[in-house]
């Protein structure tokens, strides 16, 4: 076997190791989610769900997951706290990696909209996510 074919054998070899590490990691979390009654857990858990999902590029689980985590948090009415603006920054750059930027668009402005409402909020989301909502208005060339 030449070296090039080792080296390439040698990365193949470590991608399937690496993706049933994350499909084995999805599997354990996705079990835990049954046995969590604390809500800040099962925030944890959704993200760290999605996060896995997005390393294997399977946007569409990833969403299934951060929007779930958007939903339970709307329930508990957490529309001022950061982290359900953060969640929607996730959603919508999820939305704009899979080129849907209308959705996109809405997510980021549905964030910007609760970080203006926190007086607190770090004032480099609300940067990026402005920075977002330009870049997908501005005309493609």
């Amino acid at each position: 076997m030449t070296t090039s074919k080792t080296t390439t054998k040698t990365h193949t070899d470590n991608f399937r190791l690496e993706k049933r590490h994350l499909d084995d990691a999805l599997f354990y979390f996705q079990k835990l989610i049954d046995k969590q009654t604390n809500n800040q857990s099962l925030d944890d858990i959704y993200t760290i769900l999605g996060n896995i999902c997005l390393e294997k590029r399977d946007f569409n689980q990833a969403l299934s997951f951060f929007q779930t985590l958007l939903d339970k948090q709307h329930q508990r009415k957490n529309f001022g706290d950061a982290s359900v603006a953060n969640t929607c920054l996730i959603i919508g750059n999820i939305y704009a990696q899979i080129s849907d930027f209308n959705q996109a668009l809405q997510y980021y402005r549905q964030g910007l909209f609760i970080c203006q409402r926190i007086p607190t909020v770090d004032q480099s989301i609300v940067h990026d996510i402005k920075s977002k909502i330009r870049h997908l208005l501005a005309p493609q060339i």
